[in-house]
């Protein structure tokens, strides 16, 4: 199957959805991709509770962290935070494909062209005249051949990594 779009977004996290509704709110068709089961990413599926990266007021940042946060500061409730970001991606005309993961990109020169996709409805091969990667690890800039590399300079060390929980 194929698909066209003008605006292509991998990853359904906090940044991706931002993405997807500034483009889809200008008028440009737009498809999300996300591998999991649900829109949000470690902010609905790791318990990353506070949004992050604020920068300046009137973002679209701030409009999200309204709709799923009842009393700024707090962490939302998860599962209705889930259901909040769907509604706005529906509203806004976002095409979201979930449980659909991106296994390959296509190219005219250093040009992505269209994403290779794999999920509950088959290969899907989706066109578009932009793309996004927002995936938290550039796994569609990995995909298209630019360089990476991986923790500090030195040792290639990491940030350790921690685990968030419910307990209720």
């Amino acid at each position: 199957m194929e698909k066209t779009y003008d605006v292509v977004i991998a990853g359904a996290g906090p940044a991706g959805i931002a993405a997807a509704l500034e483009a889809a709110r200008s008028g440009a068709s737009t498809a999300i991709v996300e591998r999991y089961g649900c829109v949000g990413g470690n902010l609905t599926q790791g318990y990353v509770g506070p949004v992050l990266g604020h920068v300046c007021k009137g973002t679209i940042g701030e409009e999200i962290e309204r709709r799923i946060c009842p009393v700024y500061g707090n962490c939302p409730d998860f599962e209705a935070a889930k259901n909040a970001l769907t509604a706005m991606l529906a509203d806004a005309g976002v095409m979201v494909y979930l449980q659909t993961l991106v296994t390959g990109v296509e190219q005219d020169g250093e040009k992505i062209t269209a994403l290779r996709t794999e999920g509950k409805f088959g290969s899907i091969r989706l066109h578009g005249k932009f793309f996004i990667d927002a995936t938290g690890d550039g796994d569609v800039a990995v995909m298209a051949g630019c360089p990476w590399k991986m923790g500090r300079e030195g040792d290639g060390l990491i940030q350790p990594t921690t685990l968030m929980f419910v307990i209720q």
